[in-house]
């Protein structure tokens, strides 16, 4: 497979081998049959299913890579960040854009998918990064949402703490939404075709080319996935046999009550 994106050999290379990684791993993968489906269809749903869920780490990896590639942004890759009992004070009462000094009483951490900092301004982004290919659940919205503008009242006194040589000046919070279909506040989201104005780098060429490689990797195993099926057309499916259970195991019934 030849992946025509931006940047280096070696990070081209370690593309390929996220990508190979990903769907060898699907295939590998033992997964409950449907009782709906036969063995062989169900198991092509599974994988392919499988190879979607995967998409979205590549897709965080591919605009990781692509940001680093630049020379311009520091990232900074699964961070926790701090979330205080002042800076959840603060965004109940919609003050969320001032800054807490200090990191006294830590209640929590909120995840950030990357931390992105642009070595010419000092601005730090913390970012979740979505595949967006349907809505997020609302009330786990919600708390993404709470909890990362809360991290962001913290954010410059943590890295000033934690990592000074960054030299962070500003900082803010975002959720990329890769497809848009994630259903996050608007003025939180970036879309994924916003990604390449963000950053003034073509993020997407490097999206559309993990995309289109991860796709033609999961071809390349579908017909031998998709034989079996062909060929048990029309067979009933495989029955979910269990070990027969007493009543009483069933029930939970003493069994010296057992009517």
């Amino acid at each position: 497979m030849n992946i025509q994106i931006p940047g280096a050999a070696s990070a081209r290379s370690l593309t390929l081998q996220r990508i190979t990684a990903a769907v060898e791993s699907a295939c590998v993968a033992t997964f409950p049959e449907d009782p709906l489906l036969t063995t062989a269809l169900s198991r092509l749903t599974s994988v392919c299913g499988s190879v979607v869920k995967r998409h979205g780490p590549l897709l965080e990896g591919a605009i990781a890579d692509a940001l680093e590639s630049s020379g311009r942004y520091v990232v900074l890759r699964r961070m926790r960040l701090p979330v205080t009992a002042e800076g959840r004070a603060l965004v109940t009462a919609g003050r969320h854009c001032e800054e807490v000094r200090t990191l006294d009483r830590i209640e929590s951490w909120a995840d950030a998918d990357l931390v992105v900092v642009d070595e010419r301004t000092g601005h730090l982004l913390a970012l979740q990064i979505k595949r967006g290919g349907g809505k997020t659940d609302a009330k786990k919205r919600r708390l993404i949402e709470r909890d990362l503008l809360a991290a962001r009242t913290t954010c410059r006194a943590y890295f000033a703490q934690q990592s000074p040589e960054l030299d962070v000046r500003s900082c803010e919070v975002r959720i990329v939404d890769v497809y848009g279909g994630s259903g996050f506040d608007p003025a939180m989201t970036i879309l994924g075709t916003e990604l390449d104005m963000a950053f003034e780098l073509p993020i997407a060429a490097w999206i559309t080319a993990t995309t289109s490689t991860l796709r033609a990797a999961l071809e390349a195993v579908l017909p031998e996935l998709v034989e079996p099926v062909l060929a048990t057309l029309g067979a009933p499916a495989a029955d979910g046999v269990r070990p027969s259970r007493s009543r009483a195991d069933l029930l939970g019934i003493p069994q010296s009550s057992e009517l």
